[in-house]
């Protein structure tokens, strides 16, 4: 009894790290103004900046697609940018080509074209807003 309590010990001891690695692949919108993502190795945070536009936080690698840490994201193509929200929404209607995007880094406002990946990785898990039901079809008049 007590060696198959202990097997069982060591194997729910195996399980539990084994199983944090394969929940490393994740995506967090916490809300419309906070973004966490990671994804195999990667990583990105954004916020809303008090002054206005979305600071880069945190980023793993180091400009991660054309992002430096510190950026505050001021427009996203060519559309103000205020809130994570807005960033997002930008990223869903672009297409699938780099987007242009105005940064304010280190004091100095700039243009960089983010990849395109990171549109594919941020938007890849993201909630996509459910359309609104189509309204319900009357039945046709009888003898009509």
């Amino acid at each position: 009894m007590q060696r198959a309590l202990k097997r069982l010990l060591l194997a729910a001891c195996l399980w539990v790290p084994a199983s944090h690695a394969m929940a490393f692949d994740w995506f967090a919108r916490e809300s419309n103004d906070a973004l966490r993502w990671h994804s195999e190795g990667q990583s990105m945070h954004l916020a809303t900046d008090k002054a206005g536009g979305v600071r880069v936080v945190k980023e793993t690698p180091v400009n991660l697609w054309g992002l430096a840490e510190g950026d505050v994201i001021l427009q996203a193509d060519g559309k103000p940018v205020a809130h994570v929200a807005d960033f997002i929404t930008a990223l869903r209607a672009h297409d699938k080509t780099p987007m242009p995007v105005r940064v304010r880094r280190g004091g100095i406002e700039q243009s960089v074209m983010l990849a395109a990946q990171a549109r594919v990785d941020l938007l890849r898990e993201a909630p996509t807003p459910s359309p609104p039901p189509a309204p319900p079809i009357p039945p046709a008049p009888p003898g009509g």
